[in-house]
């Protein structure tokens, strides 16, 4: 083991900041349903930030909506982290901070601004990408937290494919109805052919009369 390597262990860490690390697994993610939570209750009673924020969320696609949920879930790990490093690695500390920054974040850009996407996936092979090569020594709960970081990946990535199909398949149907409305004939020809039956009319009808007074 190098001495620059990160150990990510419960062994590592003291009895207080293990509680800290499993109170961060199960609270963040809970804070993050409740957020949504109370966003759609707002939505509901007419707060504009939150009907906005609810008609994007609503939007997003159920892919969309489970990477968030485990980018949030991953940055769960790296808040966990940080009372055990503040001291001994302060370091590592500022990058766990870091990391779990740029997951919360890219879970907002997943579900409210679906154009970023593609930024989002970036930030993420990013910090797949660093933790690799930063020299981290990688244990059970490590590997867990880039295992859901990369199921996270692999739903967003099928996201942006899908929303890519439904876009080209929107598109398509303008042609058709185009081509209908070139195909209907004029209105000045309309016009013309309801003149001359009214013509017409006139004409037998003038004819009829003048006979009736000759007899």
């Amino acid at each position: 083991m190098s001495q620059g390597a990160i150990f990510l262990h419960f062994g590592h860490v003291a009895s207080s900041d293990a509680a800290f690390f499993l109170a961060t697994l199960v609270y963040v993610p809970i804070g993050a349903i409740a957020l949504v939570a109370a966003m759609d209750l707002g939505a509901r009673n007419g707060v504009g930030v939150a009907r906005r924020f609810m008609a994007r969320y609503d939007r997003a696609g159920r892919l969309a909506k489970v990477a968030a949920f485990l980018l949030v879930l991953s940055s769960s790990f790296d808040l966990g982290y940080l009372p055990s490093h503040f001291k001994l690695a302060p370091v590592a500390a500022a990058l766990f901070s870091l990391d779990a920054a740029v997951l919360l974040g890219s879970s907002l850009l997943v579900v409210t601004l679906p154009a970023l996407r593609p930024a989002a996936v970036i930030l993420m092979v990013a910090g797949i990408v660093a933790y690799m090569l930063g020299g981290v020594q990688l244990d059970a709960t490590a590997l867990a937290a880039k295992g859901i970081e990369v199921l996270a990946l692999v739903l967003l990535l099928a996201a942006i494919v899908r929303a890519g199909g439904q876009l080209e398949e929107e598109e398509e149907p303008t042609t058709p109805s185009v081509v209908a409305v070139d195909g209907q004939p004029p209105a000045r020809n309309n016009v013309g052919r309801q003149v001359r039956r009214r013509a017409r009319g006139g004409g037998r009808g003038g004819r009829r009369a003048a006979s009736r007074s000759g007899s």
